[in-house]
């Protein structure tokens, strides 16, 4: 009768054994691809590349609404902004894998496969992981490379992307571990209603701005609004931070449920000191820090220019519209010019929202 090809954890002990076990850890990586990849085909994420494609989409398109022309600051803010809904798409489909999975027994499996609880539940997250994410970051990519095409000057600010990123992650870990611990029908799109509220409310309301940057809308608001200044980033590292301890917190919470290890509820109390200390690094983190300090200070630029009756200068941002504002211009210039008066020169000025 042929040996089972995992005897190695089956206590057996001498040469023959101990090649078994090392045989299966030196494959573990190879079983948790396999794990993952099954995750990811049965867990429906694939319904997430239309909805999060369509939804950034909008979301760019309304972000330029106003402008005459195409800049980088607004299609990073669509790009963010789109975390408004994809965060809670990406929770309710972790939560509805993982409650289905606890409601039909398919958890028990995960006790006959060869790998540790917390590596086969990492897998298990990756599988929900992994369609929110390509479907954020190819439609951030098709929109930053429409952006490109269409753009006269600057380049894309990638900080605001990285942490609407990570912050999907982390709203599938959140959404498998309610889903394991309340395995109902009803929770996925409750859960996606609470997951928004806390995304959006923190930086909306007035009554909670002392917790603005604990959400992944705060940092990424403060930075997108102005799109010709200079902005402050100081705040993205510690919200990563932030971000990365809430994400290890959440599955060490999810491993401590399901194995009640000693060791996993050890590394949970670390993981919660360590969020909590990140996470009071973010609170009131505007007053704290200055953070407006530079607010209102243009990027350094030269100006474009073309002269007619008078010099006409532009920002080279708006160069597309140069000739148009041109011979507006000279249309009223032309006149003055007759009567006596020389004007000379007219350059655009004020970089703050609404555009000039």
């Amino acid at each position: 009768m042929k040996r089972p090809a995992f005897a190695g954890f089956t206590g057996r002990f001498g040469d023959e054994g101990d090649a078994s076990l090392a045989s299966t850890l030196l494959r573990g990586p190879y079983f948790a691809a396999g794990l993952w990849r099954l995750d990811a085909k049965r867990n429906g994420g694939v319904l997430l590349l239309p909805l999060i494609a369509g939804l950034m989409a909008w979301s760019v398109y309304l972000s330029h609404d106003g402008f005459d022309v195409v800049l980088w600051m607004p299609t990073v803010q669509g790009i963010g902004y789109t975390l408004i809904l994809a965060g809670p798409l990406v929770a309710a489909l972790a939560c509805w894998g993982a409650s289905r999975s606890q409601r039909r027994g398919m958890n028990d499996l995960l006790g006959t496969v060869p790998l540790p609880r917390g590596l086969s539940l990492l897998a298990d997250w990756l599988g929900f992981v992994t369609w929110g994410l390509v479907a954020f970051l190819v439609s951030a990519a098709a929109a930053l490379l429409w952006t490109a095409t269409e753009a006269d000057w600057g380049g894309p600010l990638l900080s605001p992307i990285l942490v609407a990123a990570v912050a999907i992650a982390v709203c599938a870990a959140g959404g498998m571990l309610v889903g394991t611990l309340w395995p109902h029908r009803f929770v996925p799109p409750l859960l996606a209603a609470v997951v928004a509220v806390l995304i959006v409310a923190p930086a909306v309301l007035t009554q909670l701005s002392r917790f603005k940057m604990l959400s992944p809308l705060g940092p990424i608001d403060s930075v997108v609004r102005e799109p010709l200044l200079q902005v402050d980033q100081r705040v993205f590292v510690p919200h990563l931070a932030w971000l990365g301890a809430l994400a290890v917190t959440l599955l060490l919470a999810l491993v401590a449920w399901r194995s009640r290890g000693w060791a996993a509820r050890g590394l949970l109390f670390v993981s919660i000191v360590a969020t909590l200390v990140t996470g009071s690094e973010l609170y009131d983190y505007e007053r704290q820090n200055d953070y407006v300090a530079v607010r209102g200070v243009p990027i350094p630029y030269e100006p474009v220019c073309v002269t007619q009756t008078m010099t006409v200068c532009v920002h080279p941002a708006y160069k597309e519209i140069l000739a148009e504002a041109a011979t507006i211009i000279d249309a009223i210039a032309a006149p003055l010019a007759g009567a006596g008066v020389e004007p000379m020169r007219f350059e655009q000025r004020g970089w703050g929202f609404p555009p000039p």
